[in-house]
């Protein structure tokens, strides 16, 4: 039968698309190797962010009505067995069928579930809170012992180590390399300081307000600078939960220093996540339910708020929204005269 994709042979799994093939091995231990249509097999040692496993979700993502994506112009490769290979499958670059009608007409579904099967339940319900770093999560998991407690008291130093992330350097400023393995079993505040958050009793406070949804390599090197600046510092100490959509516009310097933590923590519960991250990784609002056009308007509000309003502090999604309508009637009876 001829294959196109991804398929199954043993513990390994073969993956081919858009001039990329990969190979992803779970058990006895996660390995994975990538090549190109220029490049033989190599091993990936944990640099496999080209391929998180969410990107295996595919065209489950589809069940997310407002996920419309054009897919006509990406390309499955064809897989053909090998018989004197290192491996059970070579990648045939000549022959590629478009992504629409492989989805049509392949078992993929079947495939991915039975590839995360291999994963145990409980740490594959803690990867589906996270939007990156599933592969350097499961290795750590893997290769570090108690490495999954650190992950569920404290997500963002976790994925900071399982990723090798480290925030806070000055423009030109070498410092030494750390050793990730070394850091894993010290006591938070200790790993927080050697990743360059600080170590205060504070920052771990903060740190441990990170959802796992929040945990991404462009949110994660901002945080630092957010906790260094004494004004978000406040607001994230007094917030109850630091979400991915409160970061966007705590990040904003036109809106960041008055927002307050209550109305951050206001904003992450309405613009919470409820879709599998795993398998839908297209962006926070989209897995927000489609509450892109609502998350939008509320960050131009704040805008108004902030530049018009006597008081611009926001203290909350109800005070934003009484002191935006405020503007509005002060701006219409200006307008009326």
């Amino acid at each position: 039968m001829t294959i196109y994709g991804l398929t199954r042979a043993e513990n390994s799994y073969f993956y081919a698309m858009n001039d990329q093939a990969f190979i992803v091995q779970l058990k006895p231990r996660p390995m994975a190797w990538r090549k190109t249509p220029t490049t033989s097999w190599q091993q990936t040692h944990g640099q496999l962010q080209l391929l998180r496993l969410d990107m295996l979700g595919l065209g489950i993502l589809f069940l997310d009505p407002v996920a419309d994506f054009d897919w006509s112009s990406t390309m499955v490769s064809k897989l053909v067995p090998t018989t004197d290979g290192r491996f059970e499958y070579e990648v045939d670059w000549t022959d590629a069928i478009p992504f629409p009608d492989w989805t049509d007409k392949s078992d993929w579904k079947e495939i991915v579930a039975d590839l995360l099967s291999w994963i145990h339940p409980k740490v594959l319900i803690k990867l589906r809170e996270f939007s990156h770093y599933h592969w350097r999560l499961l290795e750590a998991i893997h290769e570090w012992p108690r490495f999954a407690d650190l992950l569920d008291a404290n997500p963002a130093l976790a994925v900071c180590l399982a990723g090798r992330v480290r925030v806070g350097a000055q423009a030109g400023e070498r410092r030494p390399r750390l050793d990730y393995k070394d850091l894993y079993y010290r006591t938070e505040a200790e790993i927080a300081g050697a990743i360059g958050f600080g170590d205060s009793d504070e920052v771990v406070h903060i740190l441990r307000k990170v959802v796992p949804d929040a945990c991404k390599p462009h949110d994660l090197t901002n945080l630092a600078g957010l906790i260094a600046n004494p004004v978000t510092r406040k607001a994230m100490i007094d917030a109850e939960v630091i979400s991915h959509p409160a970061l966007l516009l705590l990040r904003s310097p036109l809106l960041g220093p008055h927002l307050a933590g209550s109305f951050l923590s206001d904003f992450a519960r309405i613009f919470s996540h409820s879709l599998d991250i795993l398998t839908c990784p297209w962006g926070p609002l989209l897995r927000g339910g489609g509450k892109g056009d609502e998350f939008t308007w509320r960050f131009q509000q704040a805008i108004d708020v902030v530049q018009f309003a006597g008081d611009p502090t926001i203290y909350s999604i109800e005070d934003l929204k009484q002191k935006h309508s405020t503007i509005f009637m002060q701006a219409y009876a200006q307008y009326q005269k």
